[in-house]
C-alpha cells in the first residue's frame, strides 16, 4: 500500500511543468531598452546643437542654391548633392506653404509654365514631416526628426527580435547615423527612417501568428505609406526589396495555418499601404510618362560601378580626404555603402592630423579643412523679396558668388553666424 500510495505523488510531482524562465519583458529588461530609447533621441540632438543654437548655418540655400551672395564657404562639403536646397528645399518649402494656405500642392505655377508639384515627387508635397520647412531653418529639425524616427524604431526592431538593450540601443545609434544621412540631405534620405517601422511589423506579424494573436500589421502600414510620401520612390523601392527578402527568410514554418495566416496579414499590411498612399502615386504615375528623368530612363545608370581604386572607401570612407578631396573628385560609392557607420556629427577640431578615426567618427563632411580654425560665413540673399517667377533660370556657379577666404578665422562663436 505504502508503494501504491507513493507512486500517485510521484507522478503527479513528475507531471508538474517546470516553473517559467525569465522573460526579457521584466521591469528591469523595460527600463533598459527605455535608457535605450532616451540614448538615440538626445543624440542627434547634441550632434546638430551648434546648428539648432544658430553658431553654424543651417539653411541650405544659403550653401548650396547659387543663390547666396558673398558666402564664406568652408573647404569640403557638407552634402554630395546640392538638391537639397534646389528642389527639396524650394519644392518643399512651397508645398508646406501651400498646404498650411489650406491648399493641396498639386500644381507647382513657378517652374516654367507650371508644373506638377506632389506627382513630382522630390518636393515631398504630401510628406507630413515637410510641413516642418515652413519654419525658419525648417529643413534642419525635419532631418533630426528623421533621425529620430530612424534611431527609435531601429530600437524597437531590436527589441522585438529579442536583443539586449545594448545591442539594441548601439544598433539604433547606428542607423540614425549611417553613412546616408552623412553624405546627403536631400529627399533621398526621406524614406530611410522608415525601412525599420516596415520590418517592425512583419516581425510583429510573426510573433502575432505564432502566438496565436490577432493583429499587428498595422505598422506594415505606416511604414509603407511613408516611405512613399517620403518622396524618393527609388530609395522606397529598395527598402521593398530588403523587407520581401525579410519575409521570406522569416516565415513561420510550423504548420500550415501558421504560414497562411502570416503571408495574409502581410500582405493586408502591404495591401492598405498601397492604398493610403494612393493620392501620391495616382499622382506620380500618372505623370512619369511625361516627366524627364534625365539619366534615370532605360539602361541609365545600368554600367555605373565603383572604380577598383575606390574599393578601399567602402571600409574607410574619408581615407583621401573629405568629400571634396576624393582622387579626380569622385565620389567612392554611395553613401549607404561607403559610410555605413559614420555619424552625421560636425565637431570644431581645427586639425585634421589627429587621426582618420576621429574624422570616421565625427564625419568628415562637417568638418571644415585642415590646418586652420573654422571660416567665417556671411550670407546674404540675392533675391530676397523677389518671387520665384522673377529669378532667373540659371545661376552662375558657385565660384562666382563663393569666396572662400582661408585666413579669416571667426573672432567669437557668434560671428560664424550669418548676416541676411
Amino acid at each position: 500500500m505504502a508503494l501504491n500510495t507513493a507512486a500517485p505523488s510521484t507522478m503527479a510531482k513528475d507531471s508538474t511543468s517546470p516553473s517559467p524562465s525569465p522573460s526579457p519583458r521584466t521591469a528591469p529588461a523595460r527600463g533598459r531598452y527605455v535608457w535605450a530609447m532616451i540614448a538615440v533621441l538626445v543624440a542627434p540632438l547634441l550632434a546638430k546643437l551648434h546648428l539648432i543654437l544658430g553658431f553654424r548655418l543651417a539653411d541650405p540655400r544659403l550653401l548650396h542654391s547659387g543663390l547666396g551672395v558673398d558666402v564664406v564657404m568652408p573647404r569640403g562639403l557638407a552634402t554630395l548633392d546640392p538638391n537639397v536646397a534646389i528642389t527639396s528645399q524650394a519644392l518643399g518649402h512651397r508645398a508646406a506653404l501651400d498646404l498650411l494656405a489650406g491648399h493641396i500642392p498639386w500644381w507647382n505655377p513657378y517652374e516654367g509654365v507650371g508644373g506638377p508639384m506632389a506627382g513630382e515627387m522630390q518636393s515631398a508635397a504630401l510628406f507630413p514631416l515637410n510641413l516642418l520647412l515652413a519654419l525658419p531653418d525648417g529643413q534642419l529639425y525635419m532631418h533630426l526628426s528623421l533621425q529620430l524616427v530612424a534611431g527609435l524604431f531601429t530600437v524597437l526592431l531590436m527589441r522585438r527580435l529579442g536583443t539586449s538593450a545594448l545591442a539594441a540601443g548601439v544598433a539604433g545609434l547606428l542607423f540614425e547615423f549611417n553613412g546616408t544621412f552623412a553624405w546627403l540631405a536631400n529627399a533621398v534620405v526621406n524614406p530611410i527612417p522608415f525601412l525599420p517601422t516596415v520590418v517592425l511589423g512583419v516581425e510583429e506579424v510573426r510573433h502575432r501568428v505564432v502566438a496565436g494573436l490577432r493583429g499587428g500589421w498595422a505598422w506594415i502600414v505606416a511604414g509603407l505609406a511613408l516611405s512613399l510620401y517620403a518622396g524618393f520612390p527609388e530609395v522606397a523601392y529598395l527598402d521593398g526589396l530588403l523587407v520581401g527578402a525579410w519575409t521570406l527568410a522569416r516565415l513561420p514554418l510550423h504548420t500550415k495555418a501558421d504560414l497562411t495566416a502570416y503571408a495574409a496579414r502581410v500582405g493586408l499590411g502591404v495591401v492598405g499601404g498601397l492604398a493610403l498612399a494612393a493620392p501620391i502615386l495616382i499622382a506620380f504615375l500618372g505623370y512619369l510618362p511625361y516627366a524627364f528623368v534625365g539619366g534615370h530612363e532605360g539602361n541609365g545608370f545600368r554600367d555605373a560601378h565603383v572604380d577598383a581604386q575606390h574599393f578601399v572607401n567602402l571600409t574607410i570612407p574619408y581615407l583621401f580626404g573629405r568629400l571634396a578631396d576624393l582622387p579626380g573628385g569622385k565620389v567612392a560609392g554611395s553613401g549607404a555603402a561607403s559610410a555605413a557607420t559614420c555619424p552625421s556629427v560636425s565637431w570644431p577640431w581645427p586639425s585634421p592630423a589627429a587621426s582618420d578615426a576621429r574624422c570616421a567618427a565625427c564625419a568628415g563632411p562637417w568638418l571644415p579643412g585642415p590646418w586652420r580654425p573654422w571660416p567665417r560665413f556671411m550670407a546674404f540673399p540675392s533675391s530676397a523679396g523677389s518671387s520665384p517667377a522673377s529669378r532667373p533660370s540659371a545661376t552662375p556657379p558657385f565660384s562666382a558668388i563663393c569666396r572662400h577666404r582661408r585666413n579669416s578665422p571667426p573672432r567669437s562663436w557668434r560671428g560664424w553666424r550669418a548676416r541676411t
